[in-house]
């Protein structure tokens, strides 16, 4: 497992690496909050998440606009700049830094997969209960082929759902044995092949996809990967089946 602190390492050093002398040990904190967020993290969720922990570590906003005092970073003996935190070093420096490491990283990984991919291998034989089932799951497969992998399982139900209603014109929970679609009709000449089998999709292929992201998201930490460290203050019909 892999958490974003990766990302701040090498820490910034030399000549004009920190603009007060209090900056390297907020760092090093703002490093230890992400040792606790595990990958992956969009930029957008990143910047937020980093917002966040700057006003935890702080008290202040990144964009208040003045030299900032923060009294754990007061140390005897340390300078003019001594406790100082620069909020503008931050917003100009620090963070596009760490973004650009980000996007490194995410370029690299792993992280570009989707739903597609659970589509493959296709279900042995016994999955089908006609023969336009296994147009349909090719269909499906072509719709989940632009979402991104991790999604939830119960986002994935729910998007499940709203495309096999769109690929049929009706409910996955319909209690009709077959559904005719003739779209599917001149795959071949057999008549069967344009039926599907609702009752199919619902308990025999959605079960197989389900457990193929399930084993997914156990291996992606999914989820979750923000962690709320603030005080207070600050339907589907899947249980059916």
């Amino acid at each position: 497992m892999e958490y974003i602190s990766k990302i701040f390492d090498p820490k910034p050093s030399g000549t004009g690496a920190w603009a007060l002398r209090s900056d390297p040990y907020l760092y090093d904190d703002v490093k230890d909050y992400f040792s606790k967020i595990p990958f992956p993290i969009s930029e957008d969720e990143f910047k937020v998440e980093f917002e966040r922990c700057f006003l935890l570590l702080t008290g202040y906003s990144i964009y208040t606009e003045e030299i900032l005092t923060v009294k754990k970073y007061v140390f005897e003996q340390r300078g003019i700049s001594n406790g100082g935190i620069s909020s503008e070093y931050w917003r100009m420096k620090q963070l596009p830094m760490l973004l650009s490491r980000l996007r490194a990283y995410n370029s690299k990984s792993e992280r570009a997969k989707y739903v597609s991919q659970l589509f493959d291998p296709q279900p042995d034989s016994e999955a089908w209960g006609f023969r336009g089932d296994i147009f349909l799951y090719d269909d499906m497969m072509k719709a989940f082929s632009q979402t991104p992998l991790p999604i939830s399982e119960d986002d994935f139900k729910k998007e499940f759902e709203r495309r096999f209603l769109s690929f049929t014109g009706h409910s996955i929970f319909v209690n009709d044995y077959r559904i005719e679609l003739k779209k599917y009709k001149s795959k071949n000449g057999s008549n069967p092949n344009n039926f599907v089998s609702p009752e199919s999709w619902r308990g025999k292929i959605l079960s197989i996809l389900l457990e193929r992201l399930r084993e997914y998201n156990s291996k992606s930490v999914y989820p979750p990967k923000i962690i709320n460290q603030f005080p207070e203050s600050f339907n589907s019909n899947w249980s059916k089946f």
